[in-house]
């Protein structure tokens, strides 16, 4: 019992995880979407650039 709890509780943490990242993601899009329609495009390019970087430093536990 023990056991299925601590998945339970693992679980829960991941997916109050990825919501949390899909919130911070749909952001990101709808940002650089607000500034690719005001032709702000070097401003979009950097926050695509910013949000790749920090992707790629990002760790799966």
């Amino acid at each position: 019992m023990k056991l299925q709890i601590e998945h339970y509780e693992s679980y829960s943490q991941l997916m109050d995880d990825f919501r949390r990242f899909k919130h911070d993601y749909r952001s990101i899009l709808d940002n650089v979407n607000h500034l690719i329609a005001m032709n702000e495009f070097s401003t979009a390019q950097s926050i695509i650039d910013q949000t790749n970087e920090t992707f790629a430093d990002a760790r799966i536990s």
